[in-house]
């Protein structure tokens, strides 16, 4: 298959899932063996003054990576989280629900600002953009599928 070919394909797929393209895919994205699992990392909540000063109900889910940012992201707490890192620049951060069958990546760069983000909650956008495995891939998988849709 062209790259061409592939784009528009994608594309397709986005806007049938009800999404938005924020990202044009190139051959020269597509995330290979640069993406590496990161293993020094912990998950934390963010202290009670943080949430109330969020205005949130229930404390937010951090990453806390060891001589890194801490990383607030939106996973829920049933989620399981997995982080990875690409040439030590960016860090993303899956959090997938298989019970509830979504999943989302958050991306952000190496001093913890964010890059981008994308969240799949129907069946729907979940087969479109992963494929009929959908939630059941491996963490990675799901991480370099949902990069190019994340804004990064």
């Amino acid at each position: 298959m062209n790259s061409d070919r592939i784009t528009n394909e994608l594309h397709h797929a986005i806007e049938v899932a009800g999404l938005e393209v924020r990202a044009t895919l190139h051959p020269s994205s597509l995330r290979g063996e640069t993406m590496k699992t990161l293993h020094n990392w912990a998950l934390s909540s963010e202290s009670a003054e943080k949430q109330h000063a969020a205005g949130r109900y229930n404390p937010a889910r951090q990453v806390v990576i060891d001589d890194g940012p801490t990383l607030t992201i939106g996973a829920g707490s049933g989620d399981s989280v997995d982080v990875f890192t690409e040439h030590g620049r960016l860090l993303f951060v899956v959090s997938v629900n298989s019970g509830l069958g979504y999943c989302g990546l958050e991306v952000f760069d190496k001093n913890g600002g964010t890059v981008g983000n994308c969240f799949l909650q129907s069946d729907e956008q979940v087969k479109e953009l992963l494929g009929p495995r959908g939630v059941d891939l491996s963490p990675m998988a799901i991480a370099k599928r949902l990069a190019n849709y994340a804004g990064v």
